[in-house]
């Protein structure tokens, strides 16, 4: 198979790994990811047209190039607990339990300074892991 072919791939994840493999015809075992997740994995998701994977651990959210794993955008948020992408891969939304600590003067030092600290729904820029938005 050359390299200008696309190959099918998939990501899972238990309670200590998480792994990338390619589908036959061109099984192989784990693709190496050169950002690998050192600690347990909430959530991931790859984008619709299968460009990009994300996934969001207790500390940050990755987003990687699906065909070469090569880090793409690192989102230095705590608590994400779900990650999606917008149909067209162009912004990745995140989820995290709402806390009423947040919401009170002793708001979370990671909170972003554009973004209201009670915000539990994020908006960011897929490929620059910049914040656009959040919601209650």
């Amino acid at each position: 198979m050359s390299d200008s072919e696309e190959t099918t791939q998939f990501a899972f994840r238990s309670s200590k790994d998480m792994s990338v493999w390619t589908a036959p015809p061109a099984a192989a075992a784990a693709v190496d990811m050169a950002c690998k997740p050192t600690e347990e994995v909430k959530a991931m998701s790859y984008s619709d047209d299968g460009r990009l994977l994300a996934w969001a651990t207790a500390n940050e959210t990755r987003v990687v190039d699906a065909q070469t794993l090569q880090p793409v955008a690192t989102i230095a948020r705590r608590g994400i607990v779900d990650v999606q992408f917008s149909p067209r891969g162009s912004y990745l939304v995140t989820w995290e339990r709402f806390s009423s600590k947040k919401a009170g003067a002793d708001a979370d030092a990671d909170a972003d300074a554009d973004a209201d600290s009670t915000c539990n729904l994020r908006v960011w820029e897929a490929l620059t892991g910049r914040a656009l938005g959040g919601f209650v």
